[in-house]
């Protein structure tokens, strides 16, 4: 079965926008306008381009500085 792009996006809690993987409500339209499914897994193990999301306790420390 073919599916969107041919590739599986990553699902994880990644906040890397750029990387190719990154899953979105855009590749979510994109694919349903398509009319194709989208294959998803969590990728963020051993990935170089994983970017963990900044917690609420590292933002307030940030802005203390």
């Amino acid at each position: 079965m073919k599916s969107y792009r041919d590739q599986t996006f990553c699902e994880s809690d990644c906040i890397n926008m750029i990387c190719h993987l990154y899953y979105d409500q855009g590749v979510l339209k994109d694919a349903k306008d398509a009319g194709l499914p989208i294959l998803t897994s969590d990728q963020s193990k051993g990935c170089s381009s994983y970017l963990k999301p900044k917690t609420v306790q590292e933002i307030g420390s940030h802005n203390e500085q």
